[in-house]
Parts: structure tokens; sequence; C-alpha cells
């Protein structure tokens, strides 16, 4: 959730920094959806953990990386 969060909150500057990005007859507005995305996940009950996790922040890795895999 964090990554869709943070994604979401860099929208507005990305489409500003590069406005051709949304179309012009786009049938949805991007900035509009994002905004509402991030009200429903910021109003969405968080667990402990998810609590713990978003104090220490993204200083800590809090998964473990895939094991290579030879192919």
């Amino acid at each position: 959730m964090r990554t869709v969060t943070g994604s979401l909150e860099k929208l507005p500057a990305l489409v500003a920094e590069r406005p051709g990005l949304v179309p012009q007859d786009a049938a949805h507005d991007p900035l509009t959806q994002a905004r509402e995305l991030l009200g429903v996940a910021g109003s969405a009950p968080s667990s402990i953990k998810w609590k713990l996790r978003a104090n220490v922040g993204d200083r800590v890795r809090w998964y473990e990386l895939p094991e290579e895999v030879a192919h």
C-alpha cells in the first residue's frame, strides 16, 4: 500500500511537469481519481502492524529479497 500511495502522491507533480501524459479527451481526470484513492486509503483502518511499519518508515527494509534463480 505504501508504494501505491507514494505513487499517487507524486502524480500531480508528474502531470504538471509533463502535461502531455494526460490526453486532452481523457474520459476521467487522473488527478481527481488519485485524490479520491488517497482519501479512501487514508480513511481505511490500519492494523497495529501497519502503524508500526509506518513509524519505522522507509529507512528499514521490511521485506526479504527473493533469491536469484538460475534459468
